[in-house]
């Protein structure tokens, strides 16, 4: 089983994603024995980030072990730039 980070683990200030981000590598090496990635702690921490599973997928895929790397593409989002600047004001939903 791959080694997946506690809970509390922080990356640059924020809390879980290394551990989400080693249970992504998990899911794209084929462990079964790791803790899935997409649980609904996921889901809720990505939508309140406003990122899909599959962006976080697709940057792991790329990037590999490295967390900054991955951070650094989460960063390319909304919600992250704007609390890299100060604000803390979720941004407001869209209507599709």
């Amino acid at each position: 089983m791959a080694h997946v980070r506690d809970f509390a683990a922080e990356l640059d200030g924020y809390e879980y994603l290394p551990r989400m981000f080693d249970k992504a590598r998990a899911r794209l090496s084929g462990d079964t024995d790791a803790p899935p990635f997409g649980c609904p702690l996921d889901h809720s921490c990505l939508a309140r980030l406003r990122v899909y599973p599959e962006n976080v997928l697709q940057l792991v895929r790329e990037n590999g072990d490295d967390d900054r790397a991955i951070l650094g593409g989460l960063r390319s989002t909304a919600f992250l730039s704007q609390r890299r600047r100060g604000s803390t004001r979720v941004p407001p939903r869209r209507s599709f």
